[in-house]
């Protein structure tokens, strides 16, 4: 493309910039599948994904991503982390002749076996009185380098322009990251695909280069089939706002570059439950993405309760679920889409959410009565470990063409 549609996609940039979202993770019985049942599953999924019979198939106004929270009783100081070992294998074996697992039960065993090292800090976090989205006068709280070593950043390559931040991500093995399927959307359509987007792992600062950085560009995209790209189109949140990232090769595993643990399938988060979003999004209403990692913490709300504000409860669904403080002050805003959501569990922190939608079309962030939904990990669990075991064994797939809008083919 040529070098003089940049000033066109600087304006595309602002209508899209409105946009936001939200993560959480960790896995562990062996269940009796085979590359048979996995495919037919994907496949089932993909005929499914457009037939518009979705329990919650809800088109009006609305609302997309970020978080919200009142700092009372958060997290005391968290002790210094003894992290086991490094190993080389946070995840199943490459694609390698002499590594290949041709069965789905010893593949998903190893990856069980690997989540063991999954979900150390570098460093371990202070998570009092933190803050990602506040309002005037507030403070902010700023993470340090190791404290989310899963935390990924997926830029944007438009023509003529640096590679920007665009969206958060969460490692969850050397070399996939999950992130919101809306964020790879919302760019122009004629970028839309691999070659837009690169990911950085290890940073804290983004706004230059980090000794422990790994860049890497994009291999493989696979949106959840049951996403609804019309929410790029009309505002509206969808269901199954979730996507995976394959890396162009392994990440170097290391104190700050890490995976998070996945949740148990279909694992329901605790109520009142503290967790911790992260993300280089905005700054309550300041039109301006953070430079350093930026932390808050958030409690898992009660599903009814957040089901009944108004907005919520067109299109919230048990693949969702709500954090924030009922007061507002504490929040995700736009940017930090695609981040995790990820709670504590002894040393070990576990994806719970993926930033996805909060208030009004993703303007406001830090209100009261709107907190911040994310994408459940949990729900999702099984659909990440058989698409990347489909992608290991070589299975057919939905692949990344076939879930493009035909309205831009």
């Amino acid at each position: 493309m040529k070098a003089n549609i940049s000033s066109a996609v600087l304006s595309v940039l602002v209508i899209l910039g409105m946009i936001s979202a939200k993560c959480f993770a960790e896995d562990s019985e062996v269940q009796n599948l085979n590359p048979h049942r996995i495919n037919n599953r994907l496949n089932r999924l993909h005929r499914n994904s457009g037939n518009g019979n979705s329990n919650n198939d809800h088109r009006n106004d609305i609302h997309q991503g970020r978080f919200h929270s009142n700092l009372n009783k958060i997290f005391a100081n968290l002790p210094t982390v003894n992290s086991p070992p490094i190993t080389e294998a946070l995840a199943p074996p490459h694609n390698k002749e002499s590594q290949r697992v041709t069965s789905w039960e010893e593949w998903l065993r190893t990856w069980v076996a690997n989540q063991q090292s999954c979900g150390y800090p570098g460093t371990a976090p202070s998570l009092q009185d933190l803050r990602i989205a506040t309002r005037p006068g507030d403070t902010h709280s700023y993470g340090e380098l190791g404290n989310y070593p899963w935390m990924a950043s997926l830029k944007v390559s438009f023509p003529g322009m640096q590679p920007r931040h665009w969206c958060g991500g969460a490692l969850i093995s050397d070399q996939w990251v999950v992130t919101a399927a809306h964020c790879l959307f919302a760019i122009p359509p004629p970028l839309w695909g691999e070659k837009a987007w690169t990911v950085t792992l290890g940073a804290l600062n983004i706004s230059g280069h980090n000794v422990t950085e790994q860049d890497f560009k994009v291999n493989r995209i696979m949106v959840h089939p049951q996403f609804r790209e019309q929410m790029l189109l009309t505002g509206e949140p969808s269901d199954h706002d979730i996507a995976l990232v394959k890396l162009s090769g392994p990440a170097e595993v290391n104190p700050w570059v890490r995976p998070v643990c996945l949740p148990q399938p279909n694992e329901e988060p605790k109520k009142h439950e503290r967790c911790v979003v992260t993300g280089w999004g905005f700054s309550a209403e300041q039109n301006k993405t953070s430079d350093i990692l930026k932390q808050a913490v958030v409690p898992i709300m009660d599903f009814e309760m957040c089901k009944d504000l108004e907005g919520y409860d067109k299109w919230l669904t048990l693949n969702m679920l709500c954090a924030g403080y009922w007061n507002g002050g504490v929040d995700a805003c736009r940017f930090d889409s695609g981040g995790p959501l990820q709670c504590r569990y002894g040393d070990q922190f576990v994806l719970t959410g993926v930033v996805s939608w909060g208030d009004k079309n993703g303007q406001r962030c830090a209100q009261p009565k709107r907190p911040g939904v994310y994408t459940k990990a949990s729900a999702h669990v099984t659909w990440i470990q058989e698409t990347i075991y489909a992608d290991y064994a070589g299975l057919p797939q939905i692949t990344w063409d076939k879930i493009v809008p035909r309205p831009y083919r």
